[in-house]
């Protein structure tokens, strides 16, 4: 704007000038020509005075120095008088050799009109003294019309100037006002240009620039309000990509990430600062991925896949969507991936499998002994005394089997669908415990197992007594039937400030590490055949799971291969 205003006032004062100049020259042309006349006509006036004054009386030589210093005191022009005898007496009254020829003055003295004579405006009136023929000159000398010129200058000089001072400030402050809303304006659009969109222009006028700084305020509030519509839009969607359940990449069509959300970041355990704007070959680690953006590239159809990836040392099922994304005009974008986790998924798929599978093998084994020792009765073993006790008790125990699995089929299908209804009531561990070791007791003395049972304080808490019976029954049968021979099973129940701390730990065979996670799944046995020979079902672990946490509490399990298992419980003595 400083720039525009130096522009325009460069260029209105230069047409000042030029226009100063030519009125001062026009000025100067017609005062001087006013001046001249004017000078002319005053000593026309002075001459036809004086030429009256002559012809009043007679003049004698001795009076003529006189008259000269006279006039030449009160006339404008330069007054001499010229004698008959060639001699003049000059402005000063003194008398010398004329340096003008008589006869000359006669001429124009007959001319009566004023002419210039050696670079003089004379003028010339003939009259007599004393009987002689004799002039007076009237003569304006160049000198003196210069100074008055030489004046004249000055003053039209100093009007100008003075008045070209005052046009110059007046023409600055107008001009000033006038730009200052446009520099205003200005101000505000390269605000705008920037991103300030709160910048607002205060030009109040009535005329264009008010009408012009009242639209660039509305622009900047239209600018502003679409602004942020726009950031709360960006928001919401950045909001929604961060905290979506699915994990999501964008790429461009030239095969820059542009984006990761946060649950990328999380389901790869990966630090993905330095992804953006890097080619996405170069940063993703997973080939699985990199050929599933490839086909996406290429055919520019949307792929979807099933992919299983190793995610630090856990490996996990991934439900892949790769998208193109199309402009209006059909040209590709870029992509962009949804991840889905599906590991649970495929894990509860699995345990299905495993669940169908385990239940058919488990009640099959024991259906076809019965079936088998039956068919065997039938035969004829029926008679035999001997062989038809054994084989009647050897059903007995897979009727009783078969009875238990059912049983904790039962419980688990209504634990998992409807939860468990606890029946709440005060429960003293201890002699929950030793109700239990009493039943337990007679399998332990067979195997000649040492069970010690240590009790700190009052282990007294607020739950189901026959569910917390069935969680010790499963945990102490447990470790008597993996622990071998002679061997010991040590049982602590501890009271803390809020809580009650039981803890089992056996001698027994142990559990490996990569089976601990599991252990508590249904029907999984570490050992199958061992377990099966032992009479369980592989539902034990998992009623208990459901049955602890139902009680709020929570159970751990700490194993080493060959030296043993302790269990953990920690119960709460209040409902939470």
């Amino acid at each position: 704007m400083n720039k525009f205003r130096f522009r325009m006032l460069n260029a209105l004062l230069i047409v000042m000038v030029i226009t100063f100049i030519g009125v001062a020259l026009l000025l100067e042309n017609l005062l001087k020509s006013l001046y001249v006349n004017d000078y002319i006509e005053q000593l026309k006036r002075e001459a036809a005075f004086v030429e009256t004054l002559l012809h009043e009386k007679e003049w004698t030589t001795s009076h003529l120095p006189v008259l000269v210093r006279t006039l030449n005191n009160n006339q404008v022009g330069m007054v001499r008088i010229f004698l008959n005898d060639e001699t003049m007496i000059n402005e000063e009254g003194k008398q010398q050799k004329a340096p003008v020829e008589l006869g000359e003055l006669e001429r124009l003295s007959n001319q009566k009109t004023l002419e210039k004579h050696l670079n003089n405006m004379q003028y010339t009136i003939p009259f007599t003294v004393e009987g002689e023929p004799a002039f007076l000159q009237f003569s304006l000398s160049k000198e003196t019309v210069q100074n008055s010129y030489y004046k004249l200058r000055i003053v039209i000089f100093t009007c100008l100037s003075i008045g070209f001072i005052i046009i110059v400030i007046m023409s600055v402050r107008i001009m000033h006002r006038l730009t200052m809303p446009l520099a205003d304006v200005t101000r505000v659009a390269n605000e705008l240009a920037h991103g300030n969109f709160n910048a607002r222009t205060y030009d109040d006028q009535l005329d264009e620039t008010g009408q012009l700084s009242e639209s660039i305020n509305v622009l900047a509030r239209n600018l502003q309000e679409m602004t942020n519509s726009y950031k709360a839009q960006q928001n919401r969607l950045s909001t929604l990509i961060e905290n979506m359940g699915s994990a999501l990449i964008l790429i461009d069509s030239k095969g820059y990430i542009n984006l990761v959300n946060r649950t990328y970041k999380e389901m790869f355990k990966v630090n993905t600062s330095e992804w953006l704007n890097k080619i996405y070959y170069h940063v993703l680690s997973q080939k699985e991925i990199i050929k599933v953006i490839e086909e996406t590239f290429m055919t520019e159809a949307q792929v979807h896949k099933q992919i299983l990836i190793t995610v630090n040392i856990e490996r996990k099922h991934f439900d892949i969507n790769s998208t193109p994304i199309i402009d209006n005009e059909g040209r590709l974008k870029g992509v962009v991936l949804v991840f889905h986790d599906i590991t649970e998924l495929k894990n509860l798929e699995q345990m299905r499998k495993d669940f169908v599978a385990n239940v058919s093998h488990e009640l099959r084994t024991p259906v076809t002994s019965l079936k088998g020792f039956a068919e065997t009765l039938l035969d004829g073993a029926m008679e035999d005394e001997t062989l038809r006790k054994q084989f009647l008790m050897i059903m007995l125990e897979e009727s009783e089997r078969l009875q238990r699995l059912i049983q904790d089929l039962l419980d688990l299908s209504k634990i998992e669908q409807k939860g468990i209804v606890l029946n709440w009531d005060v429960v003293d561990l201890k002699q929950n415990i030793e109700d239990v070791l009493v039943i337990l007791k007679e399998k332990a003395d067979n195997k000649e197992l040492t069970v010690t049972f240590n009790v700190t304080g009052n282990p007294v808490i607020l739950g189901d007594m026959y569910r917390l019976k069935q969680v010790f029954i499963n945990l102490i049968n447990n470790s008597i039937t993996y622990t071998l021979k002679g061997r010991s099973i040590h049982i602590d129940l501890t009271e803390a400030e809020d809580t009650v701390i039981f803890k089992i730990s056996d001698t027994g065979i142990g559990i490996p590490q990569e089976d601990i996670p599991r252990i508590f799944e249904r029907f999984y046995r570490v050992d199958r055949a061992r377990s099966r020979n032992s009479g369980g079902t592989g539902l034990g672990l998992a009623i208990v799971k459901h049955i602890v946490e139902a009680h709020e509490g929570k159970i751990t399990v700490e194993s080493e291969l060959g030296n043993g298992t302790t269990f953990t419980i920690i119960f709460n003595k209040r409902k939470i």
